[in-house]
């Protein structure tokens, strides 16, 4: 190990049903050049036997500088099952890994060691690299320790940012004053959170390169889940959370609701359109309850936030308008003859 450093660092796993996965995803956890490592695990209760192959693979390893909690309870979902894995935190720093992704090698020294000379930072935030099973990923390659430090604005989901939760390393204060999980949620809980996460995350230092690896799936994919009516009725009902917290928000503006709307919006449209996976029909009179509900639910203020963010934009132009001609008119006072 390469690390001097002495700060904790937590890594929450909640798993379910991955027992063909979790040891590669487990290996990417232990195999970093950081120490001290805290890894709490929580087995949501899987039907395979996910719990044996975590048990086996925790006593083939050195435990020196790297502690292990292991939880195994009946399945109660994932975001109870994150809420018992904060609870149990004791680190300066969090990091969440998917039972199934990968994380590079050197990403907790890199990004502890930057946060530690960055007081003013709550997270280092880094890409999110898909692949797909089968994939080589190399996660061990040497990676330059180039960041930016990125102020976050108005817009807490700037594009640039590639911003997900779970990719991204945090102080525990970040997590503290975010707060548990929406254990009522059904639908969506990491963009929720990540609304919520963002209130509270107003510096971050920014990697170009990727050190999170998000393993994607052929099946349990988000918009096989809204293929039926109480699919979309569970979307709907994020919408409107959704709304609650921008509204909360100090980041609120028209460009990120708009862009967090269509993305929520075009899924439940998807979700209407294929019902190839489901003997459920949804007749054209729900289709259009659904949209009406969602239109009204969520753009409730927005006509009148659309209304002034037009106005502003509109007195703006008439001032510059009006500046270019007074500078216009000077230049050209300036440049007639007297006679």
């Amino acid at each position: 190990m390469t690390s001097k450093l002495n700060k904790l660092c937590s890594v929450i796993i909640t798993t379910y049903n991955r027992e063909n996965l979790i040891v590669e995803t487990l290996n990417s956890v232990y195999n970093q050049t950081y120490r001290p490592i805290e890894l709490i695990i929580i087995e949501d209760g899987s039907t395979d036997n996910t719990a044996i192959v975590i048990n086996d693979w925790i006593k083939g390893i050195n435990h020196r500088n790297f502690n292990i909690i292991f939880r195994v309870q009946e399945n109660k979902g994932a975001p109870k099952a994150r809420n018992l894995a904060l609870s149990l935190c004791s680190g300066d720093y969090i990091q969440e890994v998917g039972s199934d992704d990968l994380l590079h090698s050197s990403k907790f020294e890199l990004q502890i060691t930057a946060l530690e000379g960055n007081v003013s930072a709550q997270s280092a935030w880094n890409p999110l690299l898909r692949f797909n099973q089968g994939d080589v990923i190399d996660i061990s390659n040497s990676l330059l320790n180039e960041f930016k430090t990125h102020s976050i604005g108005v817009n807490a989901f700037d594009n640039q940012l590639q911003f997900f939760p779970s990719a991204a390393l945090h102080r525990a204060e970040v997590f503290k004053n975010t707060g548990a999980w929406d254990e009522g949620l059904k639908r969506w809980q990491d963009l929720i959170y990540q609304v919520r996460m963002t209130s509270n995350v107003k510096n971050v230092l920014v990697y170009n390169s990727p050190m999170y690896f998000f393993r994607q799936h052929n099946f349990g994919r988000i918009n096989d889940q809204y293929r039926n009516y109480e699919g979309v009725e569970n979307g709907i009902e994020a919408l409107k959370l959704l709304e609650k917290y921008l509204n909360q928000s100090q980041k609120r503006n028209y460009g990120t609701r708009r862009e967090i709307f269509y993305l929520y919006y075009s899924l439940i449209q998807t979700s209407l359109k294929k019902q190839t996976v489901t003997p459920v029909v949804i007749t054209e009179e729900p289709r259009f309850e659904i949209k009406k509900s969602a239109k009204k639910d969520f753009f409730s203020e927005e006509k009148t936030f659309i209304v002034q963010d037009l106005m502003r934009t509109f007195l703006y132009t008439i001032l510059i308008i009006g500046v270019l001609f007074i500078i216009f008119f000077t230049r050209s006072v300036e440049a007639t003859p007297f006679t």
